[in-house]
């Protein structure tokens, strides 16, 4: 779920409460087996594997880190404690590089 060029530092602790939500100012394109974002203020690219491109796609429409989760375990053969921790680590990275909104409900 990494996008590319990103550290694996530190997981902020992020509560099932916490709405995710796609920045305006980004734009996305499916290709093959991934997506690619676009930061329109800064020009810079990244690019997100399947099960990124997945999340993606989720919080086309804003939702709580526990919908979230729920529905990446519904998609993919995982347990809900390495679901959870690879989520967040994922949701950390994007919101590091400003490409995502976390707002406690």
């Amino acid at each position: 779920m990494q996008a590319p060029n990103q550290s694996t530092s530190a997981v902020m602790t992020i509560s099932s409460n916490v709405t995710v939500s796609r920045r305006s100012n980004i734009v996305s394109c499916n290709l093959s087996d991934e997506t690619v974002l676009l930061d329109l203020t800064s020009g810079i690219y990244f690019g997100l594997n399947q099960v990124g491109a997945s999340i993606w796609a989720l919080i086309a429409t804003p939702r709580s880190t526990g919908e979230l989760r729920d529905e990446l375990l519904k998609e993919y053969e995982i347990d809900t404690a390495a679901c959870d921790t690879a989520m967040l680590q994922f949701l950390n990275h994007l919101a590091a590089k400003g490409l995502i909104t976390l707002q406690e409900k």
